[in-house]
């Protein structure tokens, strides 16, 4: 259930780059959809992923980073 979800959200993100193109090409300019309104659409689509993940799939709201060490940088801020 949540998958599709996640799926919709992919399909939002087409329909997002389809407008911009189907406007590049519509009205003959190169310039598309506004960057505002791209990135407020976008920034849309990701709330909505945000609470597909957390309220419907029930993944934790905290984002661990497996490149960083925080052990290390814990240790050498408690050594200071």
């Amino acid at each position: 259930m949540a998958l599709d979800r996640v799926f919709g959200v992919a399909i939002a993100c087409a329909l997002l780059g389809f407008a911009d193109d189907y406007i590049k090409l519509v009205r003959r300019r190169s310039l598309g959809l506004r960057a505002r309104t791209k990135l407020v659409v976008t920034i849309a689509i990701s709330l909505a992923l945000w609470y597909v993940a957390e309220q419907k799939a029930h993944l934790a709201p905290t984002l661990r980073l497996r490149f960083v060490d925080y052990r290390s940088i814990l240790a050498s801020s408690i050594r200071c």
